[in-house]
């Protein structure tokens, strides 16, 4: 099982890829496990969104397969912050 990019610090609109081998190929889901907010996200991407930013997160992938009605699972986590963008105004003087 994998996440990658791996970075300590992240900012919005980037994404998270989580990946593991299976077959069938298993159904992914991102769990808040710290931080500000609960959060779930079905599929293998964590996008960084606005509402996460100057925030400590760890989320965990969970990876699920169910093969002959046997359940099988791993996971992975992963810690980061969220860094918002400067954003900077000029003025001018007349």
């Amino acid at each position: 099982m994998e996440i990658y990019p791996i970075s300590g610090q992240y900012s919005i609109g980037d994404q998270l890829n989580c990946t593991a081998d299976g077959m069938p190929i298993p159904t992914y889901t991102w769990h808040s496990l710290a931080g500000s907010t609960a959060k779930v996200v079905n599929g293998p991407i964590l996008k960084v969104t606005q509402e996460m930013v100057n925030n400590k997160y760890t989320f965990q992938c969970q990876a699920i397969n169910e093969v002959a009605g046997e359940r099988q699972s791993s996971s992975k986590n992963i810690t980061f912050t969220v860094m918002g963008k400067c954003k900077t105004f000029l003025k001018s003087y007349s």
